[in-house]
C-alpha cells in the first residue's frame, strides 16, 4: 500500500499537481517505476475522483481517480508554456494578448471499471490562459504509455509489421499512409500515441460503451474532435480552439466510434495494416464473440486486413492468478505465464481465422510475448511474414523481430525499449504448441522456444526446500538430453557451471560467465553469476574496426542464472533455452569451448586423452626433424604443409570414425 495523498478540496488547485516523490530522472516518465504513483488501493479514498458515473453497457460503475505526479518537475514547464503561447500566436495572431498561458501542473488519472480494474491509466496536463484563470484545459501527454502492456501491444506490432517490409520510417515521416483500427478505446493513450508519433496514421477506434468515451474526453484530456457519430460525420463539425491548440493536426486523423466491435467490422470497407485489441468489459472478460471461430467477427477481420503485411494484435489476460500462501503476486520479469485453459483457445482461434495452419491459408505466422510485471499476454498475428522466402522457425523469427525492434524505437524516437517486450515470454504458435486439453503452452514441443524465469515465493522468503539435489530434478525427453528446471539447487557454484557446462556440449553450444556479483567486503564469495551463450551480445560500435569475437555474436539470449540462498545453496532462478541463430551439429560441437576438457582429457581428469597424447608426440617429432634440418625457408615451408596435410587426413579419419560410432 502506498501513502495516501490528502486533498482538501475538490476543485482545481495547484497542491493536486505538486511533485510528492523525489527520483532519479528517467527519461521515460511513463515507466513503470511510476506506477506506486497511481496504482493506489481498490477504493477511491487515496485519490481525487473527478468523474463516477454508471455504464449501460455491462462496465458496471466507471470512475477516474486522479493522483499526483513527480514528473515533469516545475522547473520545466516554462517550455510548455513558451510551446502554448507560440501555437496560439500561430492560431491568432490577432489575439496577442490573451496568448500567455499557465501550466497548473501535470497529475495521473486512472479510468477504473467497479472501483477495483484499473482499464487505463493517462498523464495530463493542466493549463490555462493567465489573463481568464477559468479557462482550464487539459491536455492528455500523448508520449507517456503508463501500462506495460500497452508497450507490450506496441512493440510487438510494429516490429512484426516492420519484418512483414511495411515501410514504418516513412510512414512516421507522414509519406506514407497506414489505417490502424483499435477495438477498445478505455483512456485513449494507445491510439493517442499512435497517432502523434506516426504522422502517416489514421486511427479508427471503436467502443462500444459511451460512457468510455466520454469519460476520456472530460476527464483524461483526450481531443473531442476525435468523436464520430453513428452516422459517420464527426460529432463536433469544427475542431474547437483548444482542440486545435493543443493537437495541431493529430485530432484529425483520430475517428472513434461509438459501436459494436462486430457490427463495425461487417460495416467498415477499410482495410486495415495494423488492428490492436483491448476489449475487456468491467468484469474482466474478454467477450465470446470476438474469438469464436464460427462467429462473424474472425471472418470479417480476415477480409479487413491487408493481405501482404496485415498484423493483428491481442491482449489476453491470465484466466489463472499466481499467488503465494499469503495471496501475493509472484509472478517475475521474463516469467512464462500459465495462461489458464481460454486464452490459448483465443490463440488459436485467431491464427487459424487469420493465417490458417498449413498452405491452403495465407502465409503468416502467430506468436504470444509475455507482458512484463503484469499477468497479460500479447498475441501477434501477422500476414506475410517470411525469413529468406520460407516460414522460419522460432529463433529466426525472434532473431528478426529483434533486430526490427532498433528500427522501431529509431523511427519513433522511443524512450523505452522495445526489446524485452518481444523477447519476454516468446513463443512461436505451431500446430501442436498450444494444447487445448491442459489449457496451457505445451512446453515439451520445443524446450528453445520457452523462457522459463523466476523465483519461487518459498525461496524469496529463504524457506527452499532442498529435498533434492540438481541431478535429482535433472528432468530428461526421450533422448536423454539434459534440461536444466528452475528451483534446482547446487552445492557450490562449480558444481552448477559444470551442470550448465555439460548442457550446453550437448547441445552444440560454447558458455561464458556474462555477470558476477559477490558479496561486499568478501570478494571470494559469490552470490549471484549469470551464464550465457558465447554468441550473447551484438556489435554496436561502427566507428571502430570489428574485433574477430564480435563476428560470432548474435544477440543469443541463452542465460542461466543461478543465486545464493540463506541456506548456502545455489538455486537457479532463470532459465532461457532461446538461441537466435544455429547450434553446432554434432560433428562439430566437440570442438567448441564446452567441450574441451571431455576431447582432450581422460575420464580421470588427470592425464592427457591417449589420441591427443599421440598427435601431441608427432608434432614434436616434427618439430625435432625440422631443427635438424637446418635447410632454408623454401624447403621448410614445403616440409612443414607435408606435415600438417598428413596430420589433417589422419585428424579427419579420426572425426569420421568418431561420428560413425556416435551414430551407431
Amino acid at each position: 500500500m502506498w501513502r495516501r495523498v490528502s486533498i482538501r478540496s475538490k476543485r482545481w488547485n495547484r497542491r493536486m499537481y505538486s511533485t510528492q516523490t523525489q527520483r532519479c530522472l528517467i527519461e521515460d516518465e511513463g515507466d513503470w517505476s511510476y506506477s506506486s504513483e497511481w496504482w493506489g488501493n481498490n477504493n477511491d479514498s487515496d485519490g481525487q475522483t473527478v468523474l463516477r458515473s454508471t455504464s449501460d453497457y455491462g462496465n458496471g460503475i466507471i470512475s477516474v481517480v486522479a493522483h499526483p505526479c513527480s514528473k515533469p518537475d516545475a522547473v520545466h514547464w516554462t517550455s510548455m508554456e513558451k510551446w502554448l503561447q507560440q501555437r496560439y500566436a500561430k492560431i491568432h495572431p490577432e489575439d496577442e494578448q490573451n496568448g500567455h498561458f499557465t501550466v497548473l501542473g501535470y497529475q495521473w488519472r486512472v479510468l477504473r471499471f467497479n472501483d477495483f480494474t484499473r482499464q487505463s491509466t493517462v498523464k495530463i496536463m493542466a493549463a490555462c490562459r493567465t489573463s481568464d484563470p477559468s479557462s482550464v484545459c487539459i491536455m492528455q501527454q500523448p508520449h507517456i504509455l503508463a501500462v506495460p502492456y500497452l508497450k507490450s501491444m506496441l512493440s510487438v506490432g510494429l516490429a512484426s509489421l516492420a519484418s512483414c517490409n511495411f515501410d514504418l520510417r516513412r510512414a512516421v515521416h507522414g509519406e506514407k499512409p497506414m489505417n490502424i483500427l483499435c477495438i477498445g478505446h478505455g483512456g485513449g493513450s494507445l491510439p493517442l500515441f499512435l497517432a502523434s508519433s506516426i504522422r502517416g496514421a489514421t486511427v479508427d477506434v471503436v467502443e462500444i460503451d459511451p460512457l468510455v468515451i466520454s469519460a476520456s474526453i472530460q476527464a483524461m484530456g483526450f481531443p473531442a474532435f476525435a468523436k464520430v457519430k453513428p452516422s459517420g460525420e464527426r460529432a463536433i463539425a469544427h475542431p474547437e480552439m483548444v482542440d486545435e491548440l493543443l493537437w495541431k493536426d493529430t485530432h484529425e486523423r483520430l475517428f472513434v466510434y461509438e459501436s459494436d466491435a462486430a457490427e463495425f467490422i461487417l460495416k467498415t470497407t477499410k482495410v486495415y495494416d495494423l488492428v490492436l485489441i483491448d476489449a475487456y468489459d468491467g468484469a474482466d472478460i474478454f467477450p465470446h464473440k470476438l474469438w469464436d471461430q464460427n462467429g462473424s467477427f474472425l471472418e470479417t477481420l480476415r477480409s479487413r486486413l491487408q493481405p501482404d503485411h496485415g498484423t493483428v494484435v491481442v491482449n489476453l489476460h491470465a484466466d489463472s492468478d499466481i499467488m503465494d500462501s499469503d495471496g501475493n503476486d509472484v509472478i517475475s520479469d521474463e516469467q512464462l505465464l500459465p495462461m489458464g485453459k481460454y486464452v490459448p483457445r483465443v490463440c488459436q482461434a485467431y491464427k487459424e481465422a487469420l493465417v490458417g495452419n498449413g498452405s491452403d491459408r495465407d502465409l503468416g505466422l502467430a506468436f504470444v510475448a509475455s507482458v512484463p510485471w503484469l499477468c497479460n499476454s500479447s498475441l501477434v498475428v501477422s500476414r506475410g511474414f517470411e525469413v529468406d522466402g520460407m516460414m522460419p522457425k522460432s529463433n529466426l523469427v525472434l532473431n528478426t523481430l529483434v533486430n526490427k525492434s532498433q528500427e522501431v524505437e529509431d523511427s519513433l524516437n522511443l524512450s523505452f525499449s522495445c526489446l524485452q517486450y518481444i523477447k519476454n515470454g516468446f513463443v512461436l504458435m505451431d500446430k501442436e504448441e498450444v494444447d487445448l486439453n491442459d489449457g496451457v503452452f505445451n512446453d515439451a514441443a520445443d524446450s528453445s522456444n520457452k523462457v522459463s524465469d523466476g523465483l519461487h515465493s518459498d525461496f524469496r522468503n529463504g524457506k527452499f526446500e532442498e529435498t533434492e539435489s540438481a541431478h535429482s530434478h535433472m528432468a530428461k525427453f526421450e533422448d536423454d538430453e539434459i534440461i536444466p528446471k528452475v528451483g534446482m539447487v547446487f552445492d557450490t557454484m562449480k558444481e552448477a557451471y559444470d551442470y550448465y557446462n555439460e548442457y550446453a556440449r550437448t547441445k552444440g553450444l560454447s558458455v561464458r560467465r556474462r555477470r558476477t556479483n559477490k558479496k561486499r567486503g568478501d570478494p571470494s564469495r559469490v552470490i549471484l553469476q549469470t551464464l550465457c551463450c558465447s554468441c550473447e551480445g551484438q556489435y554496436t560500435n561502427v566507428n571502430t574496426p570489428k574485433r574477430r569475437r564480435e563476428d560470432k555474436r548474435f544477440g543469443c539470449l541463452a542465460e542461466f542464472q543461478i543465486k545464493l540462498n540463506q541456506n548456502e545453496k545455489y538455486v537457479l532462478t532463470k532459465f532461457v533455452a532461446t538461441h537466435t541463430h544455429d547450434l553446432d551439429p554434432p560433428s562439430i560441437k566437440r570442438w567448441t569451448k564446452s567441450s574441451k576438457d571431455e576431447n582432450v582429457f581422460s575420464s580421470d581428469g588427470n592425464a592427457i586423452h591417449p589420441l591427443y597424447e599421440a598427435r601431441y608426440c608427432q608434432l614434436a617429432e616434427i618439430a625435432q626433424q625440422i631443427v635438424a634440418m637446418g635447410v632454408k625457408s623454401e624447403a621448410l615451408f614445403l616440409f612443414v604443409r607435408e606435415k600438417l596435410l598428413e596430420l589433417k587426413a589422419k585428424l579427419d579419419d579420426f572425426a569420421n570414425s568418431e561420428e560413425g560410432h556416435c551414430q551407431s
